[in-house]
């Protein structure tokens, strides 16, 4: 590893593509979010991962100074994350999470020693950033969104054409069968997770839809081994078709209310059920099972 100072409005091009660009609460104050993130996207090899943790505006109002960053709106340039988001898509680049982790990176620690590095760097301004942070935090004036652990975002794809399929899988795990859901309690499913890693091979995009909380979701995700390329809730079916276009979208589940929110987003309904299941289960994840 090399530290370079640089200018990331200007990035070098030595002709060698990164495989990870990871950026960590750093573009709160740039202004051209356009040509920032633009250079990412040339930086990166096809496929490339780009990986953050950003604050951003939020819904409460413009926000509260002093902050981290700036000392007052003139340094600051926050965008909300619809925006942001449009913005890094526009970049070339793929989304694939897109987490809301304000309550996470707001947690209050204590203290704050008088030799920490806070102190240091901030000086006798950090009383008064620590509670412009909270009261931002507290009122809805700064979000902060991050997938940067697993890299969520991917750069520019070699299907230009987009992707063909995306599938939503209902989350509670009733339809994925897998010998340690026994363990869990789970019923069995239709669909074994061998499948679900099949398609993702095969360059569908996959992931659940649930009234389970995101939480569960992921962890389900990871203890089966595999990384979705979305989770969400029920009624946010549509966020998935505006993230991902592509040629056709599934939802796949056991009830009613499952097909009345993949019929709302316009999904193709998939009902698992022992009369109905044969029929397209094959011919979308093939015949093992």
């Amino acid at each position: 590893m090399t530290h370079r100072l640089g200018n990331a409005l200007a990035l070098p091009d030595d002709g060698s593509p990164y495989d990870v660009v990871w950026t960590q609460n750093s573009g709160m104050n740039i202004e051209d979010k356009a040509r920032l993130y633009s250079g990412f996207s040339r930086m990166l090899r096809s496929g490339g991962i780009l990986a953050f943790q950003e604050p951003m505006a939020g819904p409460g109002g413009p926000p509260v100074f002093p902050l981290m960053w700036a000392r007052d709106a003139a340094a600051s340039f926050l965008l909300p994350p619809d925006e942001m988001r449009a913005v890094i898509e526009r970049a070339g680049f793929r989304l694939r999470a897109w987490d809301d982790v304000t309550v996470e990176t707001g947690k209050a620690g204590g203290a704050i020693p008088p030799h920490s590095i806070q102190r240091i760097v901030m000086g006798e301004a950090l009383d008064a950033i620590t509670r412009a942070g909270q009261r931002n935090r507290d009122e809805g004036r700064i979000v902060v969104i991050s997938r940067f652990e697993r890299g969520e975002l991917r750069g520019p794809s070699h299907r230009s054409a987009g992707l063909d399929s995306v599938a939503s899988l209902d989350g509670d795990a009733r339809e994925l069968r897998h010998r340690r859901d026994a363990r869990g309690g789970d019923p069995p499913g239709f669909i074994t997770i061998a499948m679900v890693a099949s398609a993702k091979d095969r360059g569908w995009v996959i992931g659940t839809c649930s009234d389970r909380p995101l939480s569960f979701q992921r962890v389900m995700w990871e203890r089966l081994a595999i990384v979705p390329d979305f989770t969400v809730l029920k009624h946010r079916l549509d966020d998935v078709r505006h993230r991902f276009p592509a040629h056709a979208y599934y939802h796949i589940g056991d009830t009613d209310v499952d097909e009345h929110y993949a019929i709302r987003a316009g999904f193709q309904f998939l009902r698992i059920e022992t009369a109905a299941h044969h029929t397209w289960v094959p011919r979308f994840f093939g015949a093992g099972g």
